[in-house]
């Protein structure tokens, strides 16, 4: 699973992961007042897993201290989205947990599965889009599209992730071949009009097998530059988004809706959607039910987690990129932070000045293609000043080779 996702498991959970945490990392987070589910490593689960099932450790895992392993064999199994190698892991397991097929996991976790959706249940709401699964059909959308701004989203893309913002009739040459690239990398785009957002909102929740009440997490969303997924925020519990509580009601019948056409055709397990409000040409807003259908666990997760341990707190998840990040180093390598600094006094320049105990790494110095950082504030207003403190020193900040 991806580092980012540990605040959504409880101390007593095991998060498996590539890498051992390095060094002070978990000294780190319970300096913070957060205490961390148990790290496990796959090689070191599959040793275990071997040793009980098989009696035997192979010989490039015995060097493993097998005794502070947590056993996970008898642990339910929760993968980050279901899969053939999530099926295959999980049947190593003494009570393998219940899952959906995951032919059926993969189609309703296709963008065409999701405009398709949409128009079925909400058209008077649906966002104009065309399906387009061969480069034949995107030559033919971009030689009869109208002027306009528009979102191409791969097939098989995540929200936020395999993403393209352009506008008509500008499309050049050099457009058009990385409208191809995304084509054939997710099998398929789906080119969305752009519409002026107001609010938008992530709702997560789970799909029974069998109809039942449904418990919904909500988070206000967050773009980076391009649009993409950035991060979420969830107010204090004394707090009321009043833009959510106008449209709750809607969105919550939407949620049923939604509900009762994946258990239809055999999906059941995590849901995340995004919804919007935007604003006509004519000045007036609407809401769009459904703009994207993730079933499976989403980097929101650990959001509301936190949320669980300091209910008293506005709470925002950012996510950089390290791509991003180690573009905006402008110094020369002889320049970088002394690499002797241990963790995490190479990021302290960047919670410097925010206000301490408010703004904590919650993945470890390790090469991530993503990071992730949490800021507390007493407010909606408080955080998101912090925030807008913390991007601002991201901008300025030169060190980043040396910190990732």
């Amino acid at each position: 699973m991806a580092w980012m996702l540990w605040p959504a498991l409880a101390p007593e959970d095991t998060l498996i992961i590539p890498a051992p945490p390095p060094a002070g990392f978990l000294d780190y987070l319970t300096e913070q007042g957060l205490t961390p589910p148990h790290f496990c490593t796959e090689a070191e689960v599959q040793a275990k897993v071997q040793t009980k099932i098989q009696g035997k450790v192979d010989a490039a895992e015995g060097a493993l201290d097998l005794q502070k392993i947590p056993d996970v064999t008898d642990a339910l199994f929760t993968p980050f989205g279901w899969n053939e190698d999530a099926a295959r892991l999980n049947a190593d397991r003494n009570l393998p947990a219940s899952h959906p097929d995951p032919e059926i996991v993969r189609r309703v976790n296709s963008r065409a599965f999701g405009l398709e959706l949409e128009r079925r249940l909400f058209p008077e709401s649906a966002c104009p889009a065309t399906l387009c699964l061969t480069r034949m059909a995107l030559a033919e959308w971009l030689t009869h599209a109208p002027p306009g701004r528009y979102l191409a989203k791969g097939n098989y893309g995540h929200a936020g992730i395999g993403q393209l913002r352009f506008e008509l009739p500008d499309a050049d040459l050099s457009l058009q071949k990385k409208l191809r690239r995304l084509l054939e990398r997710h099998a398929g785009l789906v080119m969305e009009e752009r519409q002026e957002i107001e609010q938008e909102w992530g709702v997560l929740f789970r799909v029974g097998a069998v109809p039942g009440p449904l418990q919904l997490r909500v988070h206000r969303l967050l773009s980076d530059s391009s649009g993409g997924y950035a991060g979420a925020l969830v107010l204090s519990k004394g707090q009321m988004d009043t833009a959510w509580q106008i449209h709750k009601a809607s969105i919550t019948d939407a949620v049923q809706k939604i509900s009762q056409s994946l258990r239809d055709i055999g999906y059941f397990g995590p849901v995340g959607i995004d919804v919007y409000t935007h604003r006509s040409a004519d000045g007036v807003t609407h809401l769009r039910n459904l703009v994207d259908l993730n079933a499976r666990l989403t980097m929101a997760w650990p959001v509301h987690g936190l949320a669980r341990r300091f209910p008293d707190r506005a709470i925002l998840l950012r996510h950089f990129s390290t791509s991003a990040l180690r573009a905006k180093r402008a110094e020369p390598e002889s320049q970088l932070m002394n690499d002797k600094l241990s963790w995490p006094q190479r990021l302290d320049g960047l919670s410097e000045g925010i206000s301490e105990g408010v703004a904590i790494w919650l993945t470890p110095q390790l090469p991530l293609t993503r990071h992730a950082m949490v800021l507390f504030g007493e407010s909606e207003s408080d955080v998101l000043r912090k925030d807008d403190t913390l991007r601002k020193r991201l901008n300025d900040f030169k060190n980043w080779d040396a910190c990732l």
